[in-house]
């Protein structure tokens, strides 16, 4: 999905001649460089990562484009997408005409028919900056914002997070506060817009897939009500409850890890647009002084956006990281509750069979001492002869006492 903002916004799928179409809007005016790139060098949608990625120099006033890659995962409902996948790795949605590498996750359930599945969704916004060479005003800017989803909005299985924060109305510069920094800087306020519109759209998806995960994993109060649901909870014969936290724990990890590499690219994201424009405004002031009062473009009030953003930024971003930590917290206590429960079960277990060990070992230490000076004496040659008047052997009565007697005091001396 594409959208094209010059500055309004329009939707259509990317295909083939989109991408072509594309490689010609973005191929620069006029350059000294005689190899710019195709459209993947321009806009490199098939990967997710970097986070930030930048080519060209704007200093000289010639072209620049910078994107804004925002990994995201969302649920995918009985596994549709997971089937494009191969090694659970690269999808090619539909009407696209080149894959995508994207990753794919399952999530186990009690049963093969409960499991759920995750596919990563790249949501990006890319600012390409050119000089129009325009007769009269040598630093003239003609720049397009584009913003890539991998599948349309209505069919990505996000819902609206209005209920967890404020909505953003149609007028984005309106409910942040956005002001006019100039002519000059009219493209970084319309990709400001844009980016917190993406930022918006970058949270609720991210909302769809934790709804979708405390739905798998969720304890009510009146669980404890239901015996069965709650050995189910404490029990685990079949290790699926076990794989599914598993799972879960690390599916959260990877998410605050891409989460923690979206603020590094914000960070840098700032800096190279600042330094680009503030390089621009240089150049310009030494090459095209004539077009200050045509192009103005002021960088304080430019900084300030910028800021007003990073809140909104900070807004969707800190309550998100907030829920993943106690989802994280809660998956573990219902871990380390199972593994405590199958422990002292296994422990109980343990003592059970103990007792029944030590009451076979006791009969076993009482009667082998005697099975044995039986066994012993009833050996022929330790037998009298038969002309003997007492057909008992001698010493037969004697060690048939002391032995076992002198067993029974080891045994007991060594269980003291």
């Amino acid at each position: 999905m594409l959208w094209q903002i010059m500055p309004s916004i329009s939707t259509s799928v990317l295909t083939m001649p989109t991408a072509a179409f594309l490689e010609g809007l973005f191929i620069p005016t006029h350059t000294s460089n005689v190899g710019f790139g195709t459209i993947m060098d321009w806009f490199p949608i098939q990967n997710s990562t970097p986070v930030l990625y930048s080519t060209g120099d704007f200093k000289n006033g010639n072209w620049f484009c910078v994107r804004f890659n925002m990994r995201t995962c969302i649920p995918d409902e009985g596994g549709h997408r997971v089937k494009q996948f191969k090694n659970g790795y690269g999808v090619s949605p539909e009407s696209l005409g080149f894959p995508l590498r994207r990753q794919a996750a399952r999530i186990s359930g009690l049963s093969r028919a409960h499991d759920q599945f995750a596919i990563e969704r790249l949501v990006s916004v890319a600012l390409v900056l050119r000089k129009r060479y325009r007769n009269g005003a040598p630093s003239a800017v003609k720049y397009t914002v584009v913003v890539w989803l991998d599948y349309r909005p209505e069919s990505s299985g996000s819902s609206n997070c209005g209920a967890l924060l404020p909505v953003l109305s149609d007028r984005i510069d309106v409910d942040l506060n956005l002001k006019d920094c100039g002519a000059g800087g009219a493209s970084f306020l319309q990709f400001l817009i844009v980016l917190a519109r993406a930022i918006d759209h970058w949270r609720s998806c991210w909302d769809a897939m934790m709804t979708k995960i405390d739905e798998m994993i969720n304890v009510q109060l009146q669980d404890t009500l239901d015996k069965r649901r709650w050995k189910t909870l404490m029990f685990d014969d079949s290790f699926q409850l076990s794989e599914q936290y598993f799972t879960v724990l690390q599916l959260l990890r990877i998410f605050r890890d891409w989460i923690a590499e979206l603020e590094g690219g914000f960070e840098d994201l700032e800096r190279e647009l600042l330094g680009q424009f503030e390089s621009w405004q240089v150049w310009r002031r030494q090459y095209a002084p004539e077009d200050e009062d045509a192009w103005p473009l002021d960088m304080d009030v430019l900084e300030e956006n910028f800021e007003k953003v990073r809140s909104f930024f900070e807004l969707r971003i800190n309550p998100l990281k907030e829920r993943i930590r106690r989802k994280e917290y809660e998956v573990e206590s219902l871990r380390d509750g199972l593994f405590n429960a199958a422990s002292l079960r296994e422990a109980l277990k343990a003592k059970t069979l103990n007792l029944f060990i030590g009451a076979f070992t006791v009969v076993t230490v009482f009667f082998t001492p005697l099975s044995f000076m039986a066994t012993f004496w009833a050996i022929p040659f330790m037998t009298q002869s038969p002309q003997a008047p007492s057909p008992v052997p001698n010493g037969f009565a004697t060690s048939f006492v002391a032995v076992p007697m002198l067993t029974y005091v080891l045994s007991a001396i060594f269980i003291i």
